[in-house]
């Protein structure tokens, strides 16, 4: 009797399975609604010390180019006159000049009258640079273009309106991949400077500077390392380019790091978790080639490494591109090598297009994007897009009327493939895959330049210490 009311108790005491069930599955609805919101604001920390992070170092850049810019000495050599010849493209360019010299590092605005620096901006494939130092490698682009203010009839003196020229527009957009996720924060900084050298001359034509008074030939050496006499440097001079180099060659790492780590993160749209499995298998499919192309890509570390890996992916990009160009016209394969580039430049337009109207539909805030389209319409009549998307500004063609026939040819020649191109096959699930696996991996292949420009910064910096280092031991 007393053996079955232990019994008794013990079955009040245990659980159902029907209740454990339940119990796991409000555990299962918890715990997934605490991770998804934990990970919400893990992104929206990441997103914001992103963004963050790409401010300052576009602001630093910015200060950079103001004190140099503001500073630059207008050549003056008799009664001829050259003003500094700005960059003609936005993403890959190189710019040497000459400034005057800051007296104090401390005071940005006491400038030397007899002594000249040499510097050099370089923007090649992100990577931004100003003489031996590493400035950016999240650098997208920088536009550098004399102030286009509107001219009016206020001045008397012609003069002041030409000094108005001296007013240059700086934009820096950068690009900075968020940790742990395949998003991208962008920024753009805007800074105008007065190079003041110019904007004096401009005013008064008898204006010269001590420096052409005196006919100086006085110019400190930054540009490149290898033009410099390093036996003629100070101990103190020397110390303090070691100390440069030293320091681009450790942001060199850092970026090297984050690049790898964002290729790393990168993954294909549209492909299912089965093939993710399969390639961790060991099968031979798409996703597992993908894989190994952006594994050995990572773990590449040399500029020989790196151009074997892009030359694997380009090759499987090219193969891509080729099927995509047929399902996109039907007489691509009669088209000749000239006309295929013309039609490579409209499909582009067509994709970019096609997305930007996708995202602007997602953000449904009433505006319509600027498309290509609009733009070769507006070029096919001579004319260009202000910023509003009206077609109200005339193309340049610098005062030769052929170049403006030339550009409205060629706008047409384009817009004429855009419009019988048709992208319709893009939005069947059967081209999914592949067409996540393509922008992937054109997605390695920008990331790929960056660092190989980073490697070779970082490779001419070290050949630069040890040369800098062996003549401080050879004074010991």
């Amino acid at each position: 009797m007393i053996i079955k009311q232990q019994k008794n108790n013990m079955s009040k005491k245990a659980f159902t399975l029907v209740e454990i069930m339940v119990a796991i599955v409000i555990t299962t609805i918890v715990l997934t609604a605490a991770f998804t919101i934990w990970s919400r604001i893990r992104l929206r920390i990441s997103r914001s010390y992103t963004k963050q992070t790409l401010q300052n170092e576009l602001r630093k850049i910015a200060n950079y180019m103001q004190n140099d810019f503001k500073s630059i000495r207008y050549y003056r050599d008799g009664d001829e006159s050259k003003p500094i010849e700005l960059p003609n493209n936005n993403t890959n360019w190189t710019l040497s000049f000459q400034k005057f010299k800051e007296i104090d590092e401390s005071s940005k605005d006491k400038l030397a009258q007899d002594i000249l620096e040499e510097v050099k901006y370089s923007l090649n494939n992100k990577v931004l640079k100003r003489n031996n130092k590493l400035l950016s490698a999240n650098c997208e682009s920088v536009q550098i273009i004399r102030a286009t203010e509107e001219k009016s009839n206020i001045y008397e003196d012609k003069r002041l309106e030409e000094a108005r020229d001296s007013k240059l527009e700086i934009e820096i957009t950068g690009v900075l991949r968020v940790p742990g996720t395949t998003e991208e924060e962008y920024h753009v900084e805007k800074t105008s400077v007065v190079m003041r050298n110019e904007y004096y001359t401009k005013i008064n034509k008898n204006y010269k500077s001590n420096f052409d008074l005196q006919k100086m030939g006085n110019v400190v050496v930054e540009a490149d390392l290898g033009k410099i006499d390093l036996a003629s440097q100070s101990n103190e001079a020397l110390k303090e380019m070691l100390a440069t180099l030293e320091q681009t060659m450790i942001k060199c790492n850092e970026n090297l790091d984050n690049i790898n780590s964002a290729m790393g993160d990168e993954e294909p749209e549209g492909v299912h978790w089965w093939e993710k499995l399969g390639a961790w298998l060991g099968a031979d499919n798409l996703y597992g080639e993908f894989k190994n192309e952006r594994n050995k890509l990572v773990a590449a570390d040399t500029i020989d490494e790196v151009n074997k890996a892009v030359e694997d992916i380009q090759k499987k990009v090219d193969e891509d591109e080729e099927k995509f160009f047929k399902n996109s016209y039907s007489g691509y394969d009669k088209l000749t090598n000239e006309e295929k580039k013309e039609f490579k430049k409209a499909y582009d337009m067509k994709v970019h297009d096609k997305n930007m109207e996708d995202a602007y539909k997602k953000l449904n805030n009433g505006k319509e994007p600027i498309t290509n389209e609009k733009i070769l319409n507006a070029q096919a009549n001579g004319n260009k897009l202000d910023e509003n998307g009206k077609e109200t500004t005339i193309l340049d063609g610098g005062g030769d009327s052929s170049i403006v026939e030339q550009k409205k040819q060629e706008a047409n020649n384009i817009l004429s493939y855009y419009n019988n191109i048709s992208l319709d096959w893009m939005d069947k699930s059967e081209y999914k895959e592949i067409i996540g696996t393509y922008q992937s991996r054109k997605n390695l292949l920008e990331s790929a330049n960056t660092k190989i420009e980073l490697i070779k910064v970082k490779d001419e910096c070290n050949r630069d210490k040890n040369e800098v280092e062996k003549e401080l031991a050879s004074r010991k």
